[in-house]
C-alpha cells in the first residue's frame, strides 16, 4: 500500500491561495436587492379580513379602490357545477360529470379579477341546490 505524502510548502501554498480566492470573493459587489413596493407585497401579507367567500343568492360588490381575485368555484354537491356572473355576464363555469365524489370545489384560471363597483353572483347549475359559493382575497386597486 502506498502512502500519501504532502510537501509542507505546497500545502501551506494551497491553503493561502484558497484563503486569497475566499477573500477576493467576499469583496465582489452584491446585486442590489429589489425591494418589494406595498403593491408589490407577496400573497402571504393578505390579511384574513381580505378573504372573501360569495354564497349563492347573496351579490358581492367589489368595494371601491379594491379588487377582488377569484380563486375557488363550487358547490357542496359532488353532481352539480357553479356559475359565476360578474354584472350579470357568465365569466366561469364549472362541470362535474355524474359519478364523481366530493365537493365539487375546484380552482378557476389565475388572474381572474374584478374591478371596484362590479357585482359578482354565484349560482348552481342545478336550481334544486342553492349550495354555491365563490372563494377568493380582495387587493388594493
Amino acid at each position: 500500500m502506498r502512502t500519501i505524502q504532502l510537501h509542507p510548502a505546497s500545502l501551506l501554498s494551497g491553503i493561502g491561495l484558497a484563503c486569497l480566492a475566499m477573500l477576493a470573493m467576499g469583496q465582489s459587489p452584491q446585486p442590489a436587492t429589489p425591494t418589494l413596493s406595498p403593491r408589490n407585497q407577496p400573497l402571504a401579507v393578505i390579511q384574513a379580513r381580505d378573504f372573501v367567500q360569495i354564497r349563492q343568492g347573496q351579490p358581492y360588490t367589489v368595494p371601491t379602490g379594491k379588487i377582488l381575485v377569484i380563486t375557488a368555484l363550487g358547490t357542496e354537491q359532488d353532481f352539480s357545477g357553479a356559475i359565476l356572473t360578474v354584472n350579470n355576464t357568465t365569466r366561469v363555469r364549472t362541470v362535474f360529470a355524474n359519478g364523481t365524489t366530493g365537493s365539487s370545489v375546484v380552482e378557476v384560471p389565475r388572474g381572474l379579477t374584478m374591478a371596484a363597483g362590479e357585482v359578482v353572483e354565484v349560482i348552481n347549475n342545478n336550481p334544486q341546490y342553492p349550495t354555491a359559493a365563490a372563494w377568493g382575497y380582495l387587493g388594493d386597486a
